[in-house]
């Protein structure tokens, strides 16, 4: 059953697997796994990511509200 729900911490090493990835698959760089980390860990208030799990992390969306100007 795929589960969606807002990242935590817990979750940054699977996520920095799966952004390395993602910049492989689009043959485009990627920082180092150090770099990644950091900016999981500093991502600016408000910026969340919502991840999809079927027992390991499957997908993800970053997503930050928009407020109506």
């Amino acid at each position: 059953m795929l589960e969606v729900r807002l990242s935590s911490a817990s979750d940054h090493a699977a996520l920095a697997a799966l952004f390395e990835e993602m910049q492989a698959h689009y043959d485009v760089p990627c920082p180092p796994r150090e770099k990644i980390l950091e900016g999981l860990a500093s991502m600016p208030t408000g910026t969340e990511i919502l991840v999809a799990t079927q027992r390991e992390i499957v997908g993800f969306a970053a997503i930050t509200p928009v407020y109506p100007g």
